[in-house]
C-alpha cells in the first residue's frame, strides 16, 4: 500500500455545525451526527446502522433502501433518537454510486487481487476513496445499473456494493475507528469514473431485460 499516499479529509459544514464551531472549525465532523448531517447537504440519501439488542449485531433500519434520506429533518431526527447510530451510505442509482469494497480480513486481501489483476494504484481506480478500519478501501464509482452485487467474484476480497446495498459512509466512526475519506470529497454530483472494464467482465451482471428482483420483462 505504499503507492498510497493519504489526503486530508474535506468536508462541508452544515450551517449548524458552522454556528457551534465559530470561528475555527475543525477539519472533519467530529461525531456520526454531524458526518451524518454532512453528507446529507452533499446531497447523499444516509441512514442508521445501529445495534438493535436482538444479539445479531449491527444491522440498518428496516426498509433503508426507500427510507434513505438527505433530508436534514429526518437526519436529524434519528440521530436524536439513535446518537451512537453509524453512518449509513446507499449504493445504486439513487446516490449514482457503485462501490467496489477492496477486504483486507478474515484471510482475504483484496488490494492483492487488484495487483495480479493489473490494478496496483487503488487512487487511479477512482478519486474518491474510503480507508476502513480493518485497512481494507472502499472505492466510489460511476453508478452502474449492469452489476449486481457480489461477493469475491470479480476476485478474492474483492465486494460489489450497488443497487439495493450501502457501505458504512466515509467519516463515519465504528467502535472509535473511523472510515477515512481520500482524495476529492463525494458529493451527489460528482463525476466518478467507472469500473474498468476488466473488473466489470469478471463482475456478475444482469441478463438483458432482466429487472432487480432476477425477473425477465419479456
Amino acid at each position: 500500500m505504499d503507492n498510497m499516499h493519504a489526503a486530508a479529509p474535506q468536508y462541508a459544514l452544515d450551517d449548524e455545525s458552522l454556528d457551534l464551531l465559530g470561528t475555527d472549525p475543525i477539519p472533519f465532523p467530529s461525531d456520526n451526527r454531524a458526518v451524518a448531517l454532512d453528507l446529507a447537504a452533499r446531497g447523499l440519501a444516509v441512514f442508521p446502522i445501529r445495534d438493535w439488542g436482538d444479539g445479531d449485531g449491527w444491522k440498518p433500519i428496516g426498509a433503508f433502501p426507500e427510507k434513505a434520506s438527505s433530508d436534514r429533518a429526518q437526519v436529524s431526527a434519528w440521530w436524536r433518537e439513535w446518537p451512537g447510530a453509524r453512518v449509513g451510505l446507499l449504493t445504486g442509482a439513487r446516490n449514482g454510486i457503485t462501490v467496489l469494497d477492496v477486504d483486507v480480513k478474515n484471510g482475504k486481501d483484496g488490494t492483492e487481487s487488484l495487483a495480479d489483476l493489473g490494478f496496483p494504484n487503488l487512487s487511479a481506480l477512482s478519486p474518491c476513496r474510503v480507508r476502513t478500519p480493518s485497512g481494507g478501501w472502499h472505492l466510489v464509482l460511476e453508478y452502474d445499473a449492469d452489476l449486481k452485487q457480489s461477493i469475491s467474484k470479480i476476485g478474492s476480497g474483492l465486494d460489489v456494493k450497488n443497487e439495493g446495498g450501502f457501505i458504512v459512509a466515509p467519516g463515519s466512526f465504528k467502535d472509535g475507528a473511523r472510515y477515512v475519506p481520500e482524495g476529492e470529497t463525494l458529493r451527489r454530483d460528482s463525476r466518478l469514473p467507472p469500473m474498468p472494464a476488466a473488473l466489470k467482465s469478471r463482475a456478475p451482471q444482469h441478463e438483458p431485460f432482466e429487472d432487480l428482483l432476477g425477473r425477465s420483462s419479456v
